[in-house]
């Protein structure tokens, strides 16, 4: 797991150490740069560096040593943020954004960083063992699929964007090698890289050669990370660097670094000393990506205005926890952007917004009527019930002087000071002008507004205005009570929660519910509202109908606001309303079964086990209820046979009976009573039963007849019936045993009652029986078995979970590979996967974004190693598999365990890949080996050293066949 190191230059994100750690899902380092001293990029990532190696070693092993521990994030959260002041004094990447934006599982509250780090984290994962530091920026968000990304190989590569010329020059920018990018797979080595180019030199430079905008977000090896190091002055023997303070020199990474990255790059004298000529250095573009930099005012709302519109064009106004009703905006709804955060309705009226405004903070007490366009207000809680106002034009840059370059509410400093008849000591660097005053909320009164922007409008307002304390840009940071600042808005999302709450029952679509949980145990008022809120919709779920898929999350929700006797009541009610919803579908309630065989006859019916490679989790509701699920698995016979098998004939005794030739014992079954056993999972006969009430001998699953019970049923048949099962595979296998079993006697009732399902009904039964049961699982195991060979298999959102199979080649498993290099292994470490299932699927009810994110990627990989499967791609292959394992461990630690790690760690570098296979990682182990010499020296150590008495080797064969059904 690695590792998230942020800097921050005003000290603000320390107050966010949870919010990061909650993000992270990892071990976090937080400190802020030198007061007073510049370190630049590069000189601030190795401060960081630097700072958390001590903090977390003592300086007892070296920084090499630390760097293999795991891999480090390194975001730059900070800065002086000057144009995009309204977050300067927290960090950019802790900026509120709107909920939704097109992601399908959004998260609470949500800022740029729940965006950043998560695709950060998994673009590291896949960077793969060289790469030890990422370096990005905390103003940046990418837009892109982080699985898939390639593996790299050099010391410094960087991730690029394809961009038009005009849309490059504010940025630096990567050439490739002349045809590099049509030749060869990515990455590709730089041959140039150009600081801010104009649109007609970097055409001029293009010619056969591809470029890509530089988005900030560095790949580094160890050794590049240690040029780094020297290149700040680092003496190994000392611990520290050579400068008087002893802290790193300046240095500006993407400057000095990135102009030497290309084969005709320009190296300075420091880096060559510091060992920069053996690095190499390479670029690569993620495929429809897309790049979007909020490091300013204006580029804040244009990319939130066309990252909303990606899907349905909307409206361009953006308010996060103020009262919409309470602004208005010129011109309906048609007016240009405005974003308002955390702001108060003013005293009297409404406020008026002209278009391009940034507005945050507006306190209780203010009474601003009407912004003018481009014009922008923050607003800060300081000392003794003070509030630091400062005003800006849209694009301010708080960049240049008085008298050269320097502006201010977009015009020329020198002018405006002037007009306004500022005192002549106001002079100087922009930044450092002391123009913003420390007020009253009372004091923010249209008529200052009117001032600050037409001066004659009012002229006593300078009189009072230049004879209030007042503090520069520079010095905001040190002043805002950060605390004021955080309560100010957390007491305004509050506010605004509550009201949405009572206003509509759709806030919980796509909503983190698991953290709101969180965030109602500090805010009774919410928790209290909340908790009616439900309560009355929950009455309305009973009196009328509604999605069960939501009401099943409110009882979730519910389950967390009541006391703790309720809780688990609230849960099952939550479960059940689901259970009850697949159970209704139609198909489910037309089971009329007859007499279909010969009296002498016996159904017989066979199964294939099913390997699961990758997907699985995103089969499983309600999940994929909601968002549809992919899986990819192969069919397989186990020494030759299919494993699982099934007999159903009729006798002359009208009872039910069942038989378990593995177990070796049988039931017998008279009353509907008995029958409802199959509720129990635990019991041995739970699968049969289940699949009989299912077949329609039960009354809840028949579709015609009236009888007072079984015995009558029997007898209007004029028989019982007698299933018998065989299943050559050890319980909690992780081969899909239980759900395949059921199939297979569905399958055999199906053929000997006359049922008539075809094999997606087949498939929507198993689903029905483990709601039946109880045990909520997924439909993969049932579709792993019904069609043969290696296939992809895809179901839409909805109730009604129909596969779309897509069949895959399968020479990969060919005789070449099938147990040489792939190995199947039966480990004897066996687990039921309930208690970890149970867990999984109430935090997909609870909707926690986290495990949301993690089963979009297991999901995605499905489809990744599939495409890799067709193209028989070995690399991506293994890449894939061993990313389905990362993705399953990473959804649920219990997966593994001490016992399967040191099994794993035992087989040393001929292991290329391994899965459990199984939800609640089974018994069954896939081992890839590295080749056919591998696969036998792996072979041999396991048959040697076996971790039980259980432990073995079992051949398989991709099966050419599913499901089978003959009679005799």
């Amino acid at each position: 797991m690695s590792q998230v190191l942020t800097a921050d230059q005003s000290g603000g994100a320390c107050a966010w150490r949870d919010k990061l750690q909650q993000v992270a899902a990892g071990r976090v380092f937080q400190t802020s740069d030198p007061k007073g001293q510049r370190l630049g990029s590069g000189g601030g990532t190795v401060h960081l560096l630097w700072q958390a190696w001590q903090e977390q070693t003592g300086g007892e092993i070296s920084i090499r040593e630390w760097l293999r521990q795991s891999q480090k994030i390194v975001l730059h959260a900070g800065g002086e943020s000057r144009r995009l002041p309204a977050y300067a004094s927290v960090g950019k990447c802790f900026l509120p954004l709107p909920d939704g934006l097109g992601d399908p599982h959004p998260d609470f509250r949500p800022c740029l960083l729940d965006k950043q780090v998560p695709f950060y984290q998994r673009a590291l994962e896949e960077a793969g063992e060289k790469t030890r530091v990422m370096v990005t920026s905390g103003d940046v968000w990418l837009l892109a699929q982080a699985l898939g990304l390639p593996s790299i190989n050099a010391d410094i590569t960087g991730l690029g964007m394809r961009v038009s010329p005009e849309a490059a020059k504010d940025f630096g920018v990567f050439l490739a090698e002349d045809k590099a990018v049509n030749r060869e797979a990515p990455p590709w080595k730089v041959d140039e890289f150009l600081q801010k180019p104009s649109p007609a030199r970097l055409t001029k430079k293009l010619r056969n050669r591809e470029f890509f905008v530089d988005t900030g977000l560095w790949f580094l090896s160890e050794e590049a990370v240690m040029v780094l190091f020297r290149a700040c002055g680092w003496q190994p023997k000392k611990r520290s660097f050579s400068g008087p303070d002893g802290r790193p020199a300046n240095f500006d990474l993407y400057g000095e670094m990135g102009e030497a990255l290309g084969r005709r790059g320009k190296v300075s004298a420091n880096l060559q000393r510091a060992g920069f000529g053996k690095l190499t250095r390479e670029v690569f573009a993620p495929e429809k990506a897309r790049f979007l930099h909020l490091g300013s005012s204006r580029q804040l709302i244009e990319s939130l205005v066309f990252l909303q519109n990606q899907e349905t064009p909307q409206p361009p106004h953006f308010f996060i926890a103020s009262p919409r009703r309470k602004f208005c905006l010129a011109e309906g709804d048609r007016t240009a952007p405005v974003w308002v955060e955390s702001s108060s309705a003013p005293r009297h009226g409404k406020c008026t917004l002209l278009g391009w405004n940034v507005v945050t903070g507006l306190p209780h007490g203010h009474n601003f009527q009407n912004l003018p366009p481009e014009l922008c207000l923050d607003v800060l809680p300081a000392k003794e019930g003070r509030w630091i106002f400062r005003f800006y034009g849209i694009d301010d840059s708080q960049r240049g002087t008085v008298s050269r370059g320097g502006k201010i509410l977009g015009q020329a400093a020198r002018q405006w000071l002037k007009a306004h008849r500022a005192p002549p000591e106001i002079t100087g660097e922009i930044y450092d002008l002391p123009v913003f005053p420390m007020v009253s909320a009372e004091s923010l009164e249209q008529s200052l507004l009117d001032w600050l922007i037409d001066p004659s409008s009012n002229p006593a307002v300078a009189d009072v205005f230049w004879k209030l304390p007042r503090v520069s840009a520079g010095e905001i940071a040190d002043q805002v009570d950060l605390a004021g600042w955080l309560d100010q808005r957390e007491k305004a999302f509050t506010t605004q929660m509550v009201s949405s709450l009572v206003r509509a029952e759709g806030f919980l679509p796509g909503l983190d519910a698991a953290a709101l949980l969180r965030w109602t145990d500090l805010y009774p008022a919410l928790r209290k509202s909340l908790r009616e809120t439900l309560l009355t919709h929950q009455q309305e779920r009973r009196n009328g109908p509604r999605s069960s898929l939501m009401a099943s999350r409110e009882c979730f929700l519910a389950a967390g606001l009541l006391p703790g006797s309720k809780t688990r009541e609230t849960k099952e009610e939550g479960r059940a309303i689901l259970r009850r919803a697949i159970l209704a579908e139609e198909s489910v309630h037309r089971s009329h079964p007859t007499v279909d065989l010969k009296e002498d006859q016996i159904v017989w019916a066979r199964s294939p086990a099913r390997l699961d490679l990758a997907g699985g989790w995103s089969d499983t509701p309600p999940f994929c209820l909601g968002y549809g699920g992919r899986v990819l698995n192969m069919a397989v016979f186990l020494n030759g046979q299919p494993p699982i098998q099934a007999f159903a004939r009729f006798t002359e005794e009208t009872y039910l009976r069942v038989r378990s030739i593995d177990v070796g014992s049988a039931l017998t079954v008279r009353t509907w009573k008995e029958l409802e056993q199959y509720r129990d999972p635990s019991s041995p006969f739970s699968l049969p039963l289940a699949a009989l009430a299912l077949a329609g001998f039960h009354p809840d699953f028949r579709g015609r007849g009236k009888f007072s019970s079984l015995k009558e049923h029997l007898n209007h048949l004029g028989c019982g019936v007698e299933i018998t099962m065989l299943c050559a595979i050890p319980k909690g296998s992780g081969l899909g045993t239980s759900s395949i079993l059921g199939a297979t006697l569905l399958a055999a009732l199906n053929r000997a009652c006359g049922l008539g399902w075809d094999t997606f009904q087949l498939h929507r039964k198993v689903l029905a029986m483990e709601q039946v049961l109880t045990t909520g699982g997924g439909w993969q195991d049932q579709a792993g078995a019904l069609y043969p060979g290696l296939k992809l298999i895809e179901t839409s959102p909805g109730l009604e979970q129909v596969p779309v199979v897509r069949f895959l080649p399968d020479r990969y498993f060919g005789p070449d590979r099938a147990n040489r290099t792939v190995l199947l292994y039966y480990t004897g470490i066996t687990r039921l996967a309930k208690n970890i299932l149970q867990d999984i699927v109430d935090d997909m009810f609870l909707g926690e974004s986290t495990n949301h994110r993690i089963l979009s990627d297991i999901k995605e990989n499905a489809k990744l190693l599939a495409e890799a499967l067709q193209r028989e791609d070995g690399e991506e292959i293994i890449a894939g598999i061993r990313r389905s394992w990362r993705l399953n461990c990473q959804l649920d630690a219990g997966t593994t365990n001490e016992a399967i790690a040191r099994l794993l760690a035992s087989l040393g570098e001929d292991l290329a890949a391994a899965k459990l296979l199984g939800a609640g990682g089974g018994g069954y182990i896939l081992l890839f080996a590295r080749n056919g010499e591998a696969g036998t020296r792996i072979r041999r150590k396991l048959e040697k050293n076996p971790p039980n008495s259980r432990a073995r080797f079992v051949d398989f064969t991709p099966a050419n066949r599913g499901l089978h059904v003959t009679v005799s």
